[in-house]
């Protein structure tokens, strides 16, 4: 199940990528949409781990939780860290995670702004 949302997700903003190449004078918006979109199955993914790991279920993989980060639902993974108490303590999971959010705002702020992030490479 958790494998589906994830393929979803990424095919998702796949598209919205090829709506914003069609169309680039809607890519902010469509941009916003993307990142509220993945935001929101993040924050569920990291509920349903929480609820994973408390009842011993089967858990959420850890790189499943960074491709989503990476590909914009970091606001939504920030905010599951914090309203759920998850993921919060383990250091190799919180350095990666930084690094897919970093990598993330400079990949949205070279899209958005290209002539600018070649000025400044």
């Amino acid at each position: 199940m958790v494998r589906i949302i994830v393929v979803v997700t990424i095919f998702s903003m796949l598209s919205i990528v090829n709506m914003i190449l069609m169309s680039p004078e809607n890519n902010q918006y469509l941009l916003l949409w993307g990142y509220l979109m993945v935001s929101f199955v993040a924050f569920g993914m990291y509920a349903y781990d929480k609820s994973a790991a408390k009842n011993n279920r089967w858990r959420v993989p850890e790189n499943n939780l960074h491709a989503l980060t990476l590909f914009g639902g970091w606001p939504g993974a920030m905010l599951g860290q914090r309203v759920l108490r998850h993921k919060t303590v383990k250091q190799p999971f919180r350095f990666i995670f930084w690094l897919t959010v970093v990598i993330n705002c400079a990949a949205t702020f070279w899209f958005l702004f290209p002539d600018l992030a070649y000025r400044i490479i």
